[in-house]
């Protein structure tokens, strides 16, 4: 899931980053702290063809078998959760210079 967080800032701060979206593990519901102990996880059929739209963000380990267990009826595909920003802006049709 991604959730919006309230950032503590300080008063001198610009306020434009006050709520910033984070990734919460949809398995254990806390905060992926770092990109690198995440993944995101989206289910495949038999077949290998979608079977839902639906992506669950996990952290790796523990949270990651979770994923696997939901996915009996099929498979479950997974990237690592630091590849979901470019695919999302690269999709999106905004540049990396619009973005920075």
């Amino acid at each position: 899931m991604i959730k919006i967080e309230l950032k503590s800032k300080e008063p001198r701060e610009a306020e434009t980053d006050l709520f910033c979206p984070v990734f919460i593990c949809d398995f254990c519901g806390k905060k992926v702290e770092r990109a690198k102990d995440g993944l995101y996880c989206w289910q495949v059929d038999q077949n290998g063809l979608l079977s839902s739209d639906e992506i669950k963000i996990s952290h790796k380990g523990d949270c990651q078998s979770h994923a696997y267990q939901e996915g009996q009826e099929g498979m479950v595909l997974w990237a690592k959760l630091s590849a979901l920003p470019g695919y999302l802006l690269s999709n999106s049709g905004i540049s990396r210079e619009n973005a920075i």
